[in-house]
């Protein structure tokens, strides 16, 4: 190929256009959204013990200390367990409930 059709090549390319997310993606996208902030949300509220002595412990002895080896994994382990959560969300055919549809009380 000579250096013009590589030029023209490369423009073309570079005007294509993606085309828009159809209706389904669209929904697709706020569920893995919504599944996203419920993991969040449920994973912060069940381990909310842990965070705290997590920022006592940081304030007290620093991040690169290493009596901070425990805090890690625990922190590796609800990024792990918040991850999976969500997808199983997506995966899951129930409507997502988020905090604003759940009932008073619970």
């Amino acid at each position: 190929m000579n250096r013009t059709s590589l030029l023209l090549l490369a423009a073309l390319c570079g005007c294509a256009q993606a085309t828009p997310p159809g209706p389904a993606q669209r929904q697709n996208d706020a569920r893995a959204a919504s599944c996203r902030q419920e993991a969040e949300r449920t994973v912060l509220y069940r381990d909310r013990g842990q965070t705290m002595r997590n920022d006592d412990q940081d304030a007290r002895v620093g991040t690169l200390s290493n009596f901070g080896i425990r805090s890690t994994t625990d922190r590796l382990g609800a990024t792990f367990e918040r991850n999976r959560l969500a997808d199983e969300c997506v995966r899951s055919t129930e409507p997502v409930v988020t905090e604003g549809q759940r009932p008073a009380g619970r």
